[in-house]
């Protein structure tokens, strides 16, 4: 089988996973609750402002959220590089030292 296969067939199962767990996200009483009162407020600004000004705040607002979320995904990503980081240096440690503990002392023994 192909590598574009796999790939696709991998993102497929990301995408099944994420919209899994984002319905579940929803039935969340609090996340329920919120989307309840964000229905009210946007209700309220339509009734209050005009179509062009409510239109040009959803725009608005896809920006930011759309900023909001890349700047999410690049920090989670970051923080996964960092802990696959922190991971391989502790193991390469683990491998070369043992820390020991000598009275009240704590002293590195180096493995040959």
């Amino acid at each position: 089988m192909s590598q574009d296969y796999w790939s696709e067939s991998l993102k497929n199962l990301i995408d099944q996973r994420f919209n899994e767990l984002a319905r579940a996200a929803s039935l969340v009483e609090e996340v329920r609750s919120l989307r309840e009162k964000q229905a009210e407020i946007e209700a309220g600004l339509k009734h209050d402002i005009g179509s062009e000004a409510f239109r040009s705040i959803l725009e608005w607002e896809d920006v930011l959220n759309h900023r909001n979320t890349l700047e999410r995904e690049w920090l989670y990503l970051a923080g996964v590089k960092d802990g696959c980081a922190f991971t391989k240096i502790s193991l390469l440690l683990w491998k070369t030292v043992r820390f020991s503990r000598d009275s009240n002392r704590w002293w590195i023994k180096y493995i040959r």
